[in-house]
Order: structure tokens, then sequence, then C-alpha cells
């Protein structure tokens, strides 16, 4: 089944919610179904972007396609206001299962993504992002998504319209986050780090980035709101902090090499005001990578990736 989701141009949307009365229900109703958005690649949008960033770290000069990173802020639903849910997020992908009270997750985080750049995505084309869900599991009374999404270039050759493709899990839970949260196994590596960065994001950037991703989920600029979670601050996007990660590998670190994936996990919240650092160390076996740390002032870590470059990903073929 296709769902087209209101894109920029006279489209149909239909983001009811799916009842089932367990989840393995509720999954095998949303298996095959399809959320399509079309979105055209604005360089104006790029621009407010690198705007809003720009004083946090140094990036690249502007080329004819997207920097890496950039997708987050397009092809995003156009959900109606009173389609979303109480925490002011997208509601149309989030199990609703009518065998719990309340039926409804009050909470959900994203813990973990996958990105594959495949081609580069230039600007002022018409693309298409297409949505589906991928996996479902439950552990304890919490259950993980996992939601796959294709970008696709609709003007060119077939086997060429794959550019860009993402996985990402969002947790749904109803504890709040003192009772949620969970000491991090991972430990940065041994050895000097390739490059370091400091930067500290306010408020403000978050309140531009919720706004240049059509993001109402409250925890990211309603301070009481966040308070009442558990939280004692806003929190810093999961996609900004990979953005963030990849601007800065990108201008710093790599150079004109191209970026082929990165693979990452959101291990512990971080919060607006916090001083942080952007950290890379070189990947330790054959491929040609690096592996990427966002810590927060305390040393914790908050994001941890393993990034594969174009020429470690050709070398392999």
């Amino acid at each position: 089944m296709l769902q087209v989701l209101r894109g920029w141009r006279n489209f149909h949307c239909s983001t009811s919610h799916f009842e089932a009365v367990t989840i393995n229900d509720w999954y095998r109703d949303v298996k095959p179904k399809r959320w399509v958005t079309k979105s055209d690649i604005s360089r104006d949008q790029a621009d407010l972007l690198t705007t809003t960033i720009s004083h946090l770290l140094p990036l690249t000069a502007s080329t004819d396609c997207l920097p890496y990173g950039y997708h987050f802020i397009y092809a995003n639903s156009h959900s109606l206001e009173p389609e979303l849910n109480v925490d002011g997020y997208d509601s149309y992908q989030a199990p609703l299962i009518t065998g719990k009270q309340p039926p409804f997750f009050r909470r959900r985080m994203w813990v973990q993504g996958d990105i594959q750049f495949k081609k580069p995505i230039r600007y002022n084309i018409p693309l298409v992002c297409e949505e589906s869900i991928t996996r479902v599991f439950q552990l304890n009374d919490s259950v993980f998504v996992n939601i796959k999404r294709d970008f696709i270039d609709p003007t060119a050759e077939s086997e060429d319209r794959l550019r860009l493709t993402e996985a990402r899990t969002l947790w749904y839970t109803d504890k709040l986050y003192m009772d949620a949260q969970r000491h991090s196994l991972i430990s940065l590596p041994t050895g000097l780090p390739v490059k370091t960065h400091e930067l500290q994001i306010s408020p403000s950037t978050l309140l531009r980035y919720s706004g240049l991703t059509f993001n109402s989920h409250k925890i990211h600029y309603d301070k009481d709101y966040a308070k009442g979670e558990g939280f004692p601050n806003v929190l810093v996007h999961g996609p900004l902090t990979i953005t963030l990660l990849l601007s800065w590998l990108q201008s710093s670190v790599v150079g004109p090499v191209g970026i082929h994936s990165i693979k990452y996990k959101n291990v512990k919240p971080l919060f607006a005001g916090e001083k942080c650092k952007l950290v890379c160390y070189n990947e330790s076996d054959s491929r040609e990578g690096y592996r990427v740390f966002l810590l927060n002032g305390e040393g914790d870590i908050c994001v941890e990736g393993l990034v594969v470059l174009e020429m470690a990903q050709a070398g392999e073929v």
C-alpha cells in the first residue's frame, strides 16, 4: 500500500494511525506500506542550514551538490497539527496498541542509524523519498521501530536513481529519562585522536534546526516540557549531531575524499548549552575510515559512529 505524504506540490496525504491489539499485529499491518514524499532540493534551504551551524565549526565551500548530512532538512512529513502526538512529533509511524493502556507510547528517542551515500544530490531536482518500516521488536515494555528511507532522483536513468539510503531506529517507551538511562559500554579508542573540535550548541540553534526540519518534538525547544520529562534542558536533535560530525569531517579531516557511509549510535542525550567536543580517530581495521565521537562537557560519549570513505569502498570491489 502506498501512502503519499504532503509534499511541496499538490500531494495528497494520509497520515492516520494504524491501530492493532498487539505489537506483532501492528507490524504485520504496517510492513507492506510505503510512504512517499516529494521535495525540491532548494539551495536556499541548504544555505539556511549553513547559516544555522556556521558559527559552530568550519564548513567547506558551497558546491553544486548537497553537503553530507544536509538531507535531513528535506522530504519530511507535512503532518497537520491535529495529527501530531502529544509530544509534538509525527505519529504516522508510531505504534498504537489498543491492547495496552494508554494505547500510545508517551516518549520516543532516535537511538541509531546508518546512511549510505550512493550518488551526489544536486540542487534544484525534485527528489523523492520512499519510507518503509523494516523491523519492529519489543524489549520488555519498550518497542524499537526500524525505518528505511530511500532518496531517489526520478529524472535520472533507472540504474542511477538511488542517491542516498538511510536507516534509522526509534525507541518508543513510557519510561522517564531518569528511569531509562543506561551506562554506556562504549569507550574511546586508545592513542591520540586525529583531530578534535570544541563547540557549544545554543537553544536558538535548536529552534532554527527544528524549523528547518519541520520537527515540532517539544523536547527540542520547550524547556518546561523537557524538564517535565526528566531532562535538565532541551535536547540537541539526533540528526543535527550527525550533520555536525559529517560537516566537520568533510571540512577538517577528509578534504576532497568523499564519504561513502556512516553508521552511528546516539548513546546519551546532549543538552543545549553544554560544552561538547567532536573527536575523530583512525579506524583500526584495514578499511579506510574513521571512528567519530561527540562528547559532552563531562567527557561522556553522546554519539559514536563509524565513517567509511569512498576510496575504501572502491578498493573492496
